[in-house]
């Protein structure tokens, strides 16, 4: 249940821990997002972004806290809370995760198949849809081989939209693409949370996806979240961690390997 005499967010996270083995990556972390809004999660390798959004739909289950979904503590209740937020969260894994023995056609009607909701006929209509949304129009009959990588990421979001999601996670949208590439899934991003008014949840060290898709930054370090704030804010922010991050230095990336392996020891 919320609590009483305060204003409930979308999706709350509530001291969040999470360890594996030895390794503390999420230390109590406190984090809300917005209905609507696109909220971008960066900070260095290790520090628990994909881990955060994967408990959002039960993939990880935390050790200590809560995971709030529209008013309701899904951490609570179980496979089948979680199996009620699945039907309205969608996920762009970092690869894509497309499978290569299915046409495009068959790699985004998956899902759709798979709820038994649609007759042939609605799939057909809207995969075409979905496709269309990202680019693609016309590539059914393709296989995954013959995509470039910008072309299965594409592939891979207009299947998590082909559900017609509230909300979509991305791990890592713009990993392993050259600029044009980056910069065309940074649209896309924006055009789908505006035209079917998603809220989006981003994991990233890209700065260019940053400054193109944020409407908040909350940045994750030792566990903790250290920074939550509009881009302008983070890049002004005279955090000495932040500033370290936002500048590229590499010792950031250093003190991470060197906090994540005392606590390993």
């Amino acid at each position: 249940m919320p609590f009483l005499g305060f204003p409930v967010s979308f999706i709350e996270f509530r001291g969040l821990k999470k360890s594996f083995g030895k390794k503390k990556v999420l230390d109590g972390v406190d984090l809300t997002v917005e209905r609507g809004e696109t909220l971008t999660v960066i900070g260095s390798s290790g520090t628990g972004k994909s881990v955060l959004i994967k408990h959002l739909i039960g993939l990880l289950l935390p050790d200590e806290g809560s995971i709030h979904f529209d008013g309701e503590n899904i951490s609570e209740g179980g496979e089948p809370a979680f199996v009620r937020v699945r039907k309205r969260v969608a996920m762009l894994f970092q690869g894509a995760a497309l499978f290569d023995s299915l046409t495009v056609f068959e790699n985004v009607a998956y899902g759709l198949r798979e709820q038994r909701k649609l007759t042939e006929e609605e799939i057909v209509q809207r995969v075409a849809e979905s496709l269309a949304y990202v680019g693609l129009p016309g590539t059914e009959q393709m296989w995954p081989a013959d995509l470039s990588g910008g072309m299965r990421k594409r592939v891979g979001l207009a299947r998590s939209i082909a559900s017609h999601p509230e909300v979509m996670l991305y791990d890592e949208p713009t990993t392993g693409l050259d600029p044009v590439n980056v910069e065309r899934i940074n649209r896309l991003i924006r055009f789908l949370a505006r035209e079917l008014n998603l809220t989006s949840i981003v994991v990233t060290h890209d700065f260019a996806t940053v400054r193109a898709v944020s409407d908040r930054v909350a940045m994750l370090d030792q566990g903790k979240v250290i920074f939550i704030g509009t881009v302008d804010e983070l890049e002004s922010s005279e955090h000495p961690r932040v500033r370290a991050f936002v500048n590229g230095d590499p010792s950031f990336d250093a003190a991470i390997e060197e906090t994540f392996g005392r606590e390993q020891a």
